[in-house]
């Protein structure tokens, strides 16, 4: 009697276990599986929302085309116009406003509603993927076709931004180099301390290959030292010490930087300034830094840069620019060499989706046509 509730009891649990790992086993399975399409399904409608609009607007002529300045300040030379042509038409726009409305490249370079600036640098972005892909002079018909069905693509997710890349801002590095990284900074950013040191360590080893031009992007709402440490910068800049100031301030960090001044009045209209005793210890005229200081036109710099970086599109700092590609990769003096690498390749109209160099045959005109505002050329070619 005792042997069979045993056995009873026994079978009972087994059957209880075979039920509960069963149960696991397929649980496990089916969520796996549900959790496996709802991946799927969130992919699809994330895809969706990115996938690229129709472009309307194609049939755009070439000798139109031909009269705008984008094409103009353009090296093209024989039958690359219309194979330009041909490109911009088929692109959509880098144009806010007119990506929404599915328009072309092409149309936004013939567009006078909409100031878009981006248009005139996602072009030059545009001949240069020409050319890379077998599409430029003397291509044929078959090579052409293939090279600006690359090229589309390229310019999908590929942008470049109009940077300023004008000489009377601070520069360090080489000032004539053909490849300018712009820098957006805010002083009172910890991020920005940290891709100071990155740009620090880049120049170090390439100095002489590029030139490294300073912006200011105070985040004021969260920052409310940064814009008077901005402005402390280009006082300082009036006596030739820019630099000296930058470095002073950003190693005093921070926390300390914050603790500076007066939030309720960061820039007093009479009495001591903001970072004096920074000023004091790289040799500045007070009297001259607290006016330079309180000037309008001064400030205005700052401000100047602020509006500059919102054309671009820039809301946080640091912002870092190579000619007009923006870095979106995480910032490392190891990661700025490939892509000064990638600047330079473009600054002789070559272009790689990645950074590795570009494909055979792909080389540089004789000369270029300098758009206005674009960096000084090196002894080949300037971007």
């Amino acid at each position: 009697m005792k042997t069979s509730r045993t056995l009873l009891v026994g079978l009972a649990l087994v059957l209880l276990g075979a039920a509960f790992g069963a149960g696991w086993y397929f649980g496990q399975r089916n969520g796996r599986m549900s959790g496996f399409s709802a991946g799927v399904r969130y992919g699809e409608v994330q895809a969706s929302k990115k996938a690229p609009i129709p472009v309307r607007d194609r049939e755009h002529p070439a000798a139109l085309l031909a009269e705008t300045k984008a094409f103009s300040d353009l090296p093209l030379q024989g039958d690359e116009v219309g194979a330009l042509a041909r490109l911009t038409n088929l692109s959509i726009t880098p144009c806010r406003k007119g990506a929404k409305r599915g328009m072309s490249l092409a149309s936004s370079l013939l567009d006078t509603e909409e100031d878009c600036p981006q248009a005139l640098s996602q072009t030059r972005l545009a001949l240069a993927v020409l050319r890379t892909y077998g599409g430029g002079v003397d291509a044929t018909a078959e090579t052409r076709a293939e090279a600006i069905e690359e090229a589309v693509a390229v310019l999908r997710v590929e942008r470049r931004q109009p940077v300023p890349t004008e000489s009377h801002r601070p520069v360090r590095g080489n000032a004539d180099a053909a490849v300018t990284l712009t820098v957006f900074s805010d002083f009172q950013c910890p991020y920005c301390v940290r891709g100071e040191a990155a740009v620090q360590e880049f120049l170090q080893d390439h100095g002489d290959r590029v030139r490294v031009v300073s912006r200011h992007l105070p985040l004021t709402r969260i920052h409310p030292a940064a814009f008077p440490a901005a402005v402390a910068t280009e006082a300082a800049a009036e006596q030739g010490k820019y630099w000296e100031m930058h470095d002073a301030l950003f190693a005093l960090g921070p926390k300390p930087l914050g603790k500076a001044i007066d939030r309720d009045d960061p820039l007093p209209a009479v009495g001591a300034m903001p970072f004096e005793e920074q000023a004091t210890a790289i040799g500045l005229d007070i009297g001259a830094y607290r006016e330079s200081m309180r000037s309008l036109e001064i400030q205005q710099r700052v401000q100047d840069d602020m509006d500059l970086a919102r054309s671009l599109g820039v809301g946080g700092t640091p912002a870092f620019f190579f000619n007009g590609r923006e870095v979106t990769e995480r910032r490392s003096a190891k990661l700025f060499e490939k892509l000064l690498s990638k600047a330079e390749a473009e600054a002789e109209w070559r272009f790689s989706w990645g950074l590795e160099p570009p494909p055979k045959g792909a080389e540089a005109p004789a000369g270029i046509a300098e758009p206005e505002g674009a960096a000084p050329p090196s002894d080949s070619v300037a971007p």
